[in-house]
């Protein structure tokens, strides 16, 4: 007689038959039935566990930026009110020149790989992972000319949302910025970015096609 998982077996022993339970063996037909099982709850949870991998390396990039606003507020606090420039160039992951801000920024932030977001494909002739405001033009107001005095954190809190509401650095994608080659075609972040702001504060934002930020 058949037991779920076992089997009643007799056995002879000495005068007189006796009564024990063996384990059976697994038919084909149940190892096949695990295994599809096993299939739909992996098929299930990989969604699950891409996306959690994703939102791990941008929580990691927005704490990159929250690092660069620490070193783009030390930087102001030295230079008596002054943002970085004449920075005209963009933001160079490998540090660039005098014109990158990522050149004047590296003394006061001390780790490169910052400026490099983990959540986008890391590439050698890749430039810029991230960009600042006026694109690669004047950090900051992009209507000063970069032979122009470097401006001032005093602007940022003269425009219409102030420190906390304008923003100074964000990731680059195709949507922000058609001129880095290597950028992703879409927002990095599940369709959104990072945004550092001129009060040193990070936010993730959802992100629209040609939109800044």
């Amino acid at each position: 007689m058949r037991v779920t998982g076992w089997t009643r077996v007799r056995v002879y022993r000495g005068c007189g038959p006796w009564l024990r339970m063996a384990p059976s063996a697994f038919t084909l037909i149940e190892l096949l039935v695990v295994i599809a099982i096993i299939a739909i709850l992996a098929s299930l949870l990989l969604p699950a566990l891409n996306a959690a991998k994703d939102k791990g390396k941008q929580a990691v990039c927005l704490s990159q930026l929250k690092q660069v606003g620490q070193g783009l507020h030390m930087y102001v606090d030295e230079m008596d009110g002054s943002l970085p420039g004449s920075c005209f160039q963009g933001i160079y992951h490998t540090g660039g020149g005098v014109r990158h801000i990522s050149y004047k920024l590296n003394p006061y932030i001390g780790d490169r790989s910052v400026w490099t977001c983990p959540g986008a494909v890391q590439d050698a002739a890749r430039l810029r992972y991230y960009i600042h405001r006026g694109g690669t033009n004047y950090f900051g107001d992009p209507y000063i000319t970069p032979e122009g005095p470097p401006q001032r954190l005093a602007w940022a809190e003269k425009q219409p949302g102030g420190l906390v509401g304008t923003w100074a650095i964000e990731d680059v994608d195709f949507w922000n910025y058609v001129n880095e080659p290597f950028a992703p075609p879409v927002p990095t972040h599940t369709y959104g970015r990072n945004i550092l702001y001129f009060d040193a504060h990070v936010i993730w934002k959802r992100s629209k096609a040609g939109s800044l930020p």
